[in-house]
C-alpha cells in the first residue's frame, strides 16, 4: 500500500513538473495559440501591409481547397488583402508533396508542421485534418486587421496528445462542410473524444 501511494505521488509530481515546464516555456513566447502546440519556435514578426497570397499546392485535394478558401475568407473578413502576386506567401500542402523528416508517424493522422521563412509560410499535413488544423493556426498567428496586420512568424509541430478520433456525430459521413466544427471542438478545453477503437465516448475537460 505504501509503495503504491509513493508511486502515485511520483506520477503526480512528474506530471505537474511537465505541465509547469511546458506552460513556462510557452509563456515566454509572444505567440498565444489555442490549443497550445507541442512545439513552437518563434521567429521574427512580419508586417502584412501587402496582404497574403494563399496557395493550395498541387495536387490540391478538395478538402485542402476547402481549408484554403476558409483561410482566405477569414482574412478577408478582417480586411486583410488576399492577393495573387505581392502578398506574403502561405502555402498549404501534403507531406507526400513536401517531405519533412521531422514529420513522425505519430503526427500523420491529424498533425501538421508549420514552417516560416523570409519568403513565405508552409503548412504541411499528411491528411486533410492536419492541413485544416494547420490553417486554423495560421489564422491565430496573424494579429490585427487590414494593413496593420502582422504575422507572428513561427515554426510549429503539433499533433493530438491521445489516439482519439474527434467526432461530431460522424463527420466522415457528414462531409467537409463540418470540418470547422472539429476545429472549434479542438480549441476548447472540454471536448468529447471517441476512442479510435470505437468504444464508449469519454468526456475530458
Amino acid at each position: 500500500m505504501h509503495s503504491h501511494r509513493v508511486g502515485s505521488l511520483l506520477v503526480v509530481l512528474a506530471t505537474f513538473a511537465f505541465v509547469q515546464s511546458f506552460a513556462q516555456s510557452f509563456a515566454q513566447s509572444s505567440v498565444k495559440l489555442i490549443p497550445i502546440p507541442r512545439e513552437v519556435r518563434v521567429t521574427a514578426e512580419r508586417p502584412l501591409a501587402h496582404g497574403v497570397r494563399i496557395v493550395c499546392a498541387a495536387p490540391c485535394a478538395t478538402e485542402d481547397q476547402f481549408a484554403t478558401d476558409d483561410l482566405k475568407a477569414a482574412l478577408l473578413a478582417r480586411n486583410i488583402p488576399v492577393t495573387e502576386a505581392d502578398g506574403f506567401l502561405v502555402e498549404l500542402t501534403r507531406l507526400s508533396a513536401h517531405p519533412d523528416e521531422k514529420f513522425t508517424d505519430e503526427m500523420k493522422a491529424e498533425g501538421y508542421i508549420l514552417h516560416t521563412t523570409s519568403s513565405g509560410l508552409t503548412v504541411v499535413g499528411d491528411t486533410a485534418e492536419g492541413v485544416f488544423y494547420g490553417a486554423q493556426t495560421v489564422k491565430q498567428l496573424i494579429e490585427s486587421d487590414g494593413k496593420r496586420a502582422v504575422l507572428h512568424a513561427a515554426n510549429i509541430r503539433d499533433w493530438p496528445a491521445m489516439k482519439y478520433v474527434r467526432e461530431a456525430d460522424d463527420p466522415h459521413d457528414r462531409g467537409v462542410q463540418d470540418q470547422p466544427l472539429l476545429a472549434v471542438l479542438r480549441a476548447h478545453t472540454a471536448v468529447c473524444l471517441k476512442p479510435a477503437d470505437g468504444s464508449a465516448w469519454q468526456h475530458h475537460g
